[in-house]
């Protein structure tokens, strides 16, 4: 398996995980909100919320017509009762929008990394034929975005990137 077929299989798998996120397709924007009031939340990423909250999308659906019916938030986290502060942020920072993006951006910068090309860093040629010789692998760009998933069964130690983490 080469690094961008790597690649193109971790970007696929977090993908589908960020569309299975969203309960309802379309509901990819996540907010908190007060639930008892229904006021939107800004989290504080230093500040510990001590509410009643609930986990909601920003967009409003098409719901079930129960005597009137309407378009409703849906409801990613119905009632949480104590949420440290940068965690609820994290969750909202990293909603299933936010992560599709972010595979479409790695994909692109993957796609253009397919094949023969010319690169920064000390691994300035990404063909292994090169003659000059001046190959030493995958190029740092592949190689930092594979970083986070050095600790996936299939990642190879040649892939490595030293990083300050």
């Amino acid at each position: 398996m080469t690094l961008v077929e790597f690649l193109q299989r971790r970007i696929a798998q977090v993908e589908t995980v960020a569309q299975a996120a969203m309960q309802t397709p379309g509901a990819a924007h996540w907010q908190w909100v007060d639930g008892e009031t229904d006021e939107v939340i800004k989290v504080d990423p230093f500040v510990d919320v001590d509410l009643t909250l609930s986990l909601r999308s920003v967009e409003e659906l098409h719901t079930y017509d129960w005597g009137g019916g309407g378009a409703l938030p849906d409801f990613v986290i119905h009632t949480a009762e104590s949420i440290w502060a940068p965690a609820a942020l994290h969750m909202t920072i990293h909603d299933p929008a936010f992560v599709l993006a972010d595979c479409a951006g790695k994909r692109l910068i993957v796609d253009d990394h397919d094949g023969v090309h010319e690169c920064t860093g000390p691994n300035l040629v990404s063909d292994p034929e090169h003659e000059d010789g001046t190959y030493g692998g995958p190029c740092n760009t592949l190689r930092a975005l594979a970083l986070p998933f050095a600790d996936h069964p299939e990642f190879q130690s040649e892939w490595a990137i030293q990083a300050d983490i």
